[in-house]
């Protein structure tokens, strides 16, 4: 049996995807506001949860209480945004490690949980530094302050770590992506400044979900800390956006390249290269080659 807190949101839908086609598992799934309608032919069990209301963790740790079989957990709530968080640090902080503390708590003993983190707590790529999983900390704004402190916790409960880079796709929840917006705009002929110096390990939300998805039916009761999620090859969003619009037989003439230093997209303060070391992903899952699809 699984869990997926925060299975409405894009990443949570491409989990749901994964788990439907590769398994036969009953999923739990949580929602924050609108539940979804699709309950995938009775597999799904839609249930409320914000994390910022403790009577909801509250009923939801005391149904999985009387669960027999192994109990699966992926967290993926979290306000994300950083500007948003920088804004309203207190209640960012609400959902993203003081009520996730609370879930932690609620859950049956048994339970083996993944917290889906991101390559913001590493700070900055200087000199194109590739950051192991071992490497210190050190983000850059409040949001990746705030994932610190979640993986902290979470580590100290004894569970597990990914820690993805930019993700990427189309949206599978009727709430266009970044992908659809660039699509779209491409589509339409208009200009989308896309910034042409800043560096991921960008990966797509359907790969991300499948490795973390493998790593948790190969090693479900391993604790193996911190994995880095990432592709092999860093991209910048304007490379991202070339292969979208490729992928889609789109023009590339409407994307217009700026640079890091003269972009006026952020509030907050970002990193502009956060690389990844995805070596021990590859080791752990016997993979040759991680490349972001499109």
């Amino acid at each position: 049996m699984w869990l997926i807190v925060g299975a409405s949101g894009y990443l949570g839908s491409y989990f749901l995807k994964n788990i439907l086609e590769h398994t036969d598992d009953r999923i739990v799934a949580t929602y924050c506001s609108t539940p979804p309608a699709d309950d995938a032919g009775g597999r799904v069990s839609w249930r409320p949860l914000d994390l910022a209301k403790r009577e909801q963790i509250t009923a939801l740790g005391a149904e999985l209480a009387g669960v027999t079989e192994p109990l699966r957990v992926i967290v993926l709530s979290a306000i994300h945004h950083p500007d948003k968080v920088r804004e309203n640090f207190a209640q960012a902080a609400e959902i993203n490690f003081i009520g996730l503390t609370a879930l932690l708590g609620a859950l049956p003993a048994g339970a083996r949980l993944w917290y889906v983190s991101s390559d913001v707590v590493y700070g900055e790529s200087v000199e194109k530094h590739f950051f192991r999983e071992t490497d210190p900390v050190g983000p850059v704004n409040a949001y990746g302050r705030q994932k610190v402190v979640a993986e902290q916790i979470v580590l100290a409960f004894g569970h597990n770590v990914a820690r993805c880079s930019f993700l990427i796709g189309p949206s599978r929840i009727g709430r266009p992506h970044f992908y659809d917006v660039i699509a779209s705009t491409l589509r339409r002929g208009d200009v989308m400044e896309m910034l042409a110096d800043q560096y991921r390990s960008a990966i797509d939300f359907d790969q991300a979900s499948e490795l973390i998805l493998r790593l948790m039916q190969r090693f479900p009761h391993d604790r193996l800390g911190v994995v880095n999620i990432g592709s092999d090859q860093p991209l910048s969003k304007f490379e991202v956006a070339q292969a979208i619009a490729r992928a889609h037989d789109l023009p590339e003439s409407g994307l217009k390249p700026v640079l890091f230093g003269d972009s006026t997209f952020f509030a907050d303060r970002r990193a502009r290269d956060i690389l990844l070391d995805n070596s021990k992903l590859k080791r752990l899952l016997g993979l040759d080659r991680v490349v972001c699809r499109f």
